[in-house]
């Protein structure tokens, strides 16, 4: 029998899911809308080296927020502290320490946009700081946004996020839209930071009830900056090295042809459309609960949740490995070939997402250790696996390059990534030596056996034809297959999902994060 906490996972797990779903599906579309309306010619490359590093900047505060935020919130609570004021010096210092780094990034945008650029004309380097100079002003508004994000994630409350990054989204595309004609390229920029504007105000319209510590803004109740100690510094480093990939990659812009920094832009974001949706519904969801775990002293709860979510990453990404892998051309087909984005395109980006894929089912699975180290407060552990795993993607990136073009960036990515699995996992069983060491070998070399049988058995089936209907007809018969096996042979983790989502009311019964 699955313990109280584990099916309260599950229950949250599956609420989430189904926003993120949503809200992750308005950013997919997004995306779509770039393809449709800009493809992979020159000026979208040069839009992706000028927005790379406030992007990165921006991913790297959220992370931080819920990191620095949500376990310092629990804390806060359990001991009866001033919610209120603990949450205005956390907002209040995120602000001024994002609008301070905005203002050198703003000054300084053309010098470094010309690092990524190398010899170009002074023309692509002119729009490029342009966009650059745009994403920046974001900064410290998504850093606001972001804390008011932490605030609500760890109150359990899902829905507030959602509508935001909603909006956020939905503004973007509405600009490329109506302006694209006349703005072009710079419809992204100027969606984007209309975009954070509005999802700004919706955050702060349903918080205000928190600002009350800044009636003095200057007194030691209200605005006042946290001391920067050793664990968070810790955590601004490892989140932000680990935000590295995309701006290694922006770096060898000459080495590659026009459309090397668009395919794998593509081809990532296939890649972490169910990363996005389904791995950070359950990391958001374990987080909690690995906090109160190590605040109640409560080890015996970390085995269950560590199987449940082995069990949720592997029964999800394997098959999800096999059809990036086999079944590539065919979904970036579906998802982008349109408009602006060529047959020849489709063919580029899916040979990348190949190289990408090999990774998922090892980075879905990092994502949960991660968690768990931040939990444990191993952030130097943390930090050494960030820094050795980026490290092996500047010299793989540097090795395959030159050779493979933008597929050896991809590849190395996905080394990277693997090794940050292996490391996170070896901690982990030095930290539980109890912990079942061939729990994920034997339940990956299972499931991959099983998704190579539904595969061939897929391959077998009379399904001739090169065309989209075939193609799409393969894929949804490798799922059944796959699940049609697992099913025979009453696979465990397998069962107990199924039975899970028939039964929703888990989590309605067990929201409560203190039952």
């Amino acid at each position: 029998m699955k313990s109280k906490v584990t099916s309260s996972i599950a229950g949250a797990t599956i609420l989430i899911t189904i926003l993120s779903l949503a809200g992750k599906g308005f950013g997919f579309i997004r995306e779509v809308v770039f393809a449709n309306y800009f493809g992979m010619d020159a000026a979208f490359d040069l839009y992706l080296v000028g927005a790379v590093i406030p992007i990165t900047i921006n991913t790297v505060v959220l992370y931080i927020a819920l990191n620095y935020f949500v376990p310092g919130y629990v804390h806060q609570k359990k001991t009866g502290a001033d919610i209120p004021s603990y949450f205005t010096r956390t907002l209040s210092s995120f602000t001024l320490y994002s609008f301070l780094i905005s203002l050198f990034f703003y000054f300084f945008s053309e010098y470094l946009v010309e690092l990524y650029l190398g010899n170009v004309s002074a023309e692509k380097i002119q729009l490029a700081s342009n966009i650059f100079r745009i994403f920046v002003i974001s900064i410290p508004l998504n850093a606001a946004a972001s804390v008011m994000i932490a605030y609500r994630q760890a109150e359990f409350d899902f829905i507030l996020p959602f509508y935001s990054q909603f909006a956020l989204n939905m503004i973007i595309i509405l600009l490329i839209l109506l302006f694209n004609s006349s703005l072009g390229i710079f419809t992204i920029p100027a969606g984007y930071l209309a975009g954070n504007i509005v999802q700004l105000l919706i955050l702060f319209f349903k918080s205000r009830h928190l600002f009350s510590s800044f009636s003095k803004p200057f007194s030691k109740k209200g605005f006042i900056l946290p001391s920067l100690d050793i664990p968070l510094l810790m955590v601004v480093a490892i989140e932000s090295i680990s935000q590295m990939y995309f701006l290694i990659d922006r770096y060898f812009f000459d080495s590659l042809p026009t459309g090397g920094i668009a395919a794998p832009n593509y081809a990532i974001n296939i890649y972490l459309l169910p990363i996005g949706i389904f791995t950070s519904a359950l990391t958001t969801a374990i987080l909690p609960r690995f906090s109160n775990a190590f605040g109640e002293n409560s080890p015996g709860e970390i085995e269950p949740l560590l199987k449940y979510s082995f069990s949720f990453n592997l029964l999800l990404y394997i098959p999800v490995t096999f059809i990036f892998f086999f079944y590539g051309e065919t979904i970036t087909r579906l998802i982008f070939q349109r408009g602006e984005f060529t047959h020849e395109d489709t063919i580029i980006t899916a040979d990348v997402l190949r190289y990408y894929s090999i990774s998922i089912a090892f980075y879905a699975t990092y994502a949960v250790l991660n968690k768990l180290l931040y939990g444990l407060k191993l952030h130097f552990h943390l930090l050494v696996i960030t820094i050795a795993g980026i490290l092996l993607k500047i010299i793989f990136s540097y090795l395959l390059v030159d050779n493979y073009l933008q597929n050896g960036l991809s590849l190395s990515t996905s080394i990277s990534f693997i090794f940050y699995f292996i490391a996170a996992l070896y901690i982990v069983y030095r930290k539980y030596p109890d912990f079942n060491r061939f729990l994920f070998i034997r339940e990956f070399f299972f499931l991959t056996v099983n998704g190579f049988i539904a595969l061939f058995v897929c391959l077998l089936l009379p399904l001739s034809g090169t065309g989209i209907t075939v193609k799409i007809l393969q894929i949804l018969f490798f799922i059944l297959i796959f699940a049609v096996n697992l099913k025979m042979i009453k696979y465990d983790p397998f069962n107990y999902f199924i039975n899970v989502i028939k039964s929703m009311g888990y989590f309605q019964r067990n929201r409560n994060p203190e039952k």
